[in-house]
């Protein structure tokens, strides 16, 4: 029963060491992640505050895309038509600071971060949380 009990402790601290060894951090120590999606091979991370970044590959290293302050709460990368693609983010407006602003959107026809909620009530509206499905969200 001994030889039982000793042979499952160096089972279990073995595989807790090997297991420490092959969990690496995956990028953005120290940013609160509150958005992920995937597309087209690349990962992207919607931050509280410290912005959108983005990573090709796991070899690669995140890059950021902007939208440093804004609190993101949902990442949408999409296609728009035959060749293009873009990103729609949603946002929690700091309300204290007199912000608004809800959604936000990329395009590689314009590259520039768009507010593009205009349509919005935001009386019924107070946050975005997911995306799913519309080619376009600035039309």
């Amino acid at each position: 029963m001994k030889t039982i009990h000793i042979f499952l402790i160096i089972f279990l601290l073995s595989t807790e060491i090997i297991f420490a060894q092959t969990l690496e951090p995956y990028g953005l120590q120290g940013k609160t992640v509150t958005a992920l999606a995937y597309y087209g091979g690349a990962l992207y991370a919607g931050t509280d505050c410290e912005g959108l970044f983005v990573r090709k590959s796991p070899d690669s290293s995140w890059s950021e895309l902007g939208l440093k302050g804004v609190r993101i709460r949902a990442v949408y990368p999409h296609e728009i038509g035959p060749i293009g693609w873009g990103i729609t983010v949603g946002a929690e407006p700091d309300k204290s600071a007199g912000d608004s602003v809800l959604t936000y959107c990329w395009s590689i026809y314009d590259p520039q971060w768009v507010v593009s909620d205009s349509n919005l009530d935001r009386s019924k509206i107070k946050i975005i949380h997911a995306f799913d499905g519309f080619p376009d969200p600035r039309i």
